[in-house]
């Protein structure tokens, strides 16, 4: 199992999903070549409410020729290619309003400040308004080269980020975080927590 797959929230998501009548979905940003999604679904979470997207469709058709499952039949999850930068990427637009859990792992990093300002703003678009659970969460971290704390922030400065991303969409986080660092390395697991 990946590692990423071992964190004690994300078993407590899966579990979530899993529940007998839950209607959640799930959506995994940056999902390359969808193996979280197709993980999800052999956990036995039904494939209809799960999601992934990515900024390269031929990752997304790498996928589907790596697992076999382009037919309906197999998988009924969606995949959307688009670019989460762009507030107005029509090709995201499906997904607005459609799931109650993002999964963005080893996604936030790529980006300084401003562009995790813009990406969190959009997750913030795909969630079901007016679910009190509402989650983002994921995995930022690397190694501490030169710079490196643009990418990866401080737990106050990430509480700073989901504020600023608040008073633009009316919306109101909370989070948490897990640090594990070292000399040269960091290790972050993050929730991002709806408050109501």
């Amino acid at each position: 199992m990946a590692p990423a797959l071992q964190d004690p929230l994300f078993q407590t998501v899966t579990a979530r999903l899993k529940v007998p009548g839950s209607t959640e979905a799930f959506l995994d940003v940056g999902c390359c070549l969808g193996l979280v999604v197709r993980h999800l679904i052999a956990e036995g979470v039904p494939s209809e409410r799960l999601y992934g997207t990515d900024l390269q469709p031929r990752f997304l058709d790498l996928g589907y020729d790596l697992f076999r499952d382009r037919d309906a039949a197999k998988s009924r999850a969606t995949f959307v290619a688009g670019d989460m930068l762009v507030g107005n990427d029509a090709m995201l637009e499906e997904l607005t309003g459609r799931v109650d859990i993002i999964y963005a792992s080893y996604f936030f990093h790529l980006f300084e400040r401003e562009d995790q300002i813009k990406a969190a703003k959009r997750m913030v678009t795909f969630l079901r308004p007016g679910n009190p659970r509402s989650l983002i969460f994921g995995v930022n971290g690397g190694p501490k080269i030169e710079g490196w704390e643009k990418y990866v922030l401080s737990a106050d400065a990430w509480q700073h980020v989901w504020d600023e991303v608040g008073e633009s969409t009316g919306t109101h986080w909370r989070t948490e975080m897990d640090v594990q660092s070292t000399e040269d390395r960091i290790h972050v697991r993050f929730g991002v927590y709806r408050v109501m």
